[in-house]
C-alpha cells in the first residue's frame, strides 16, 4: 500500500491560471523530479522555467484513531508555499490547483533571478489531502532552489535529444555513475562542480545511441552539495548532487 507522504510533494508558487505545461510520462506516485534529483538551479539574468509533474495515486494508507486504513484519494492541492525567491511564480495545469486521485498534473515554475538573489532557498510547502471524507494538512520540506551567479550560463536543459539521464547513488560516497540514454551518437561531456562553480571532475566520451555511463571516483570530495553538468552539444542539463 502506498504511503501518504509521497503524495505531498509539489513545487508550486502561487495559484491563478492554468499552466501551459504537459505532465511527464511517469507512473510512480509522487513528484518528478523528486528531492534526490532536486530542482535544476537558476542563473542570474536568465529566465527560469521548469515543469514539475505530480502523480496522484487512487488510494493511500492513513492512520485513523491509531489504526492504518486504506482510503480512496479524492484530491490533493497546495495551500501555501514559503521560501522561494522573489520574482518566481507558478501556474498549475488545473484551475483550482488540485488534482483528483488516480491522475497526473503539472506545474510550470518560472522566474527571473536578479543580481543579489544568489544563494540556496529552502522551500516549505503546505498541502491539503482529501481522502474518503477525511482532510489532512501537511507541511513538506526538503526541496531547495539554488540561484547561481551570471557566470553559470546555459546550464538549463535546452532540448530533448537525450531520452533519460540519472546520477546514482545520490547521495553518493566514493563512486558516482552518470547513466544516460542517447538518441544518436554524439560526444558527451560531464563536469562535477561545487557551489561556487569550481569544476572538480570532468570526463568526455564519444557516446553511442542507446545506453551509456560515465563513472567518477569521488572519494576525495568533502561531504556537501555539488552539481553535475551534462553537455551533449544540443542538450545541457545541470542537476544537484549530495555527498554524505
Amino acid at each position: 500500500m502506498k504511503k501518504l507522504l509521497i503524495l505531498f510533494i509539489s513545487i508550486i508558487i502561487g495559484i491563478n491560471v492554468n499552466a501551459q505545461c504537459t505532465p511527464g510520462d511517469y507512473d510512480e506516485p509522487g513528484l518528478h523530479p523528486d528531492t534526490t534529483q532536486g530542482m535544476p538551479p537558476a542563473v542570474v539574468s536568465e529566465s527560469y522555467s521548469e515543469v514539475v509533474t505530480v502523480v496522484v495515486p487512487a488510494d493511500t494508507t492513513i492512520q485513523i484513531m491509531g489504526t492504518p486504513q486504506q482510503v480512496q484519494i479524492d484530491s490533493i492541492g497546495v495551500t501555501e508555499i514559503r521560501g522561494m525567491p522573489s520574482g518566481f511564480n507558478y501556474t498549475p495545469n488545473s484551475s483550482t490547483g488540485y488534482w483528483p486521485g488516480d491522475s497526473s498534473g503539472c506545474v510550470l515554475v518560472t522566474g527571473n533571478p536578479q543580481p543579489g538573489d544568489e544563494g540556496v532557498y529552502p522551500v516549505e510547502i503546505d498541502v491539503m489531502v482529501y481522502a474518503s471524507g477525511y482532510s489532512a494538512p501537511f507541511t513538506y520540506t526538503g526541496y531547495e532552489l539554488e540561484i547561481l551567479d551570471s557566470t553559470h550560463v546555459n546550464i538549463q536543459e535546452i532540448n530533448s535529444s537525450v531520452k533519460e539521464i540519472i546520477a546514482f547513488p545520490n547521495p553518493f560516497k566514493e563512486d558516482l555513475t552518470i547513466e544516460f540514454e542517447m538518441n544518436k551518437n554524439a560526444p558527451v561531456e560531464v563536469e562535477i562542480f561545487n557551489m561556487v562553480g569550481d569544476v572538480l571532475r570532468q570526463k568526455t566520451i564519444n557516446a553511442t545511441a542507446g545506453e551509456n555511463a560515465i563513472k567518477f571516483n569521488t572519494a576525495s570530495l568533502t561531504n556537501g552539495l555539488y552539481f553535475y553538468r551534462f553537455n551533449a552539444g544540443d542538450k545541457i542539463i545541470t542537476r544537484k548532487l549530495v555527498k554524505k
